[in-house]
């Protein structure tokens, strides 16, 4: 019940920024992600998360994107409790339907150990790559790989299905 509550504020979030923001140039969209917890000496796991984004194109070539992401499936034990991004992103167009990018900027996560594990926090540096190709002129798809946190005993990356809005 409590992913279907995080769903359903996601979406919310996506809905009430998309009319706050017509006609400025912004844009918003959510992402679900395959996310990839690897501890030192450890074995890998690969919770699921779901993200609202909002972004700004301030060229063709240059944006500006903020993310929310909370989990909605844990693997294992290990669960994503939440996470905020801020990102530079350059846009390469290769085609009026077809964009290559790249992501910079700086992600704050927080991750949870079910049974008794505790939880972690941290944030770094994050950077990524992607492609998005455009449905209509208002609406695109995307994949994206992301190293999301490198913290001194693990690393977060995120494999991500995106849409994305324009308004």
């Amino acid at each position: 019940m409590r992913n279907i509550g995080r769903a359903a504020v996601m979406a919310t979030v996506i809905a009430a920024c998309g009319t706050a923001f017509a006609d400025q140039g912004l844009y918003v969209g959510g992402a679900l992600s395959r996310v990839e917890f690897k501890p030192d000496g450890g074995p890998t796991f690969t919770p699921t998360a779901i993200a609202a984004v909002l972004g700004k194109e301030f060229s063709p070539n240059i944006a500006g994107e903020v993310r929310l992401g909370a989990g909605i499936a844990a693997d294992s034990n290990v669960e994503v409790d939440n996470y905020v991004g801020v990102y530079g992103k350059g846009i390469l167009p290769v085609s009026k339907e077809v964009s290559l990018y790249g992501l910079l900027g700086y992600t704050s996560a927080k991750l949870n150990f079910k049974g008794g594990g505790g939880s972690a926090s941290d944030g770094s540096l994050s950077y990524g790559f992607g492609a998005d190709f455009a449905i209509n002129r208002a609406t695109s798809i995307g994949v994206e790989w992301a190293s999301l946190v490198r913290a001194s005993d693990y690393d977060l990356n995120a494999l991500s299905l995106l849409a994305k809005f324009k308004f």
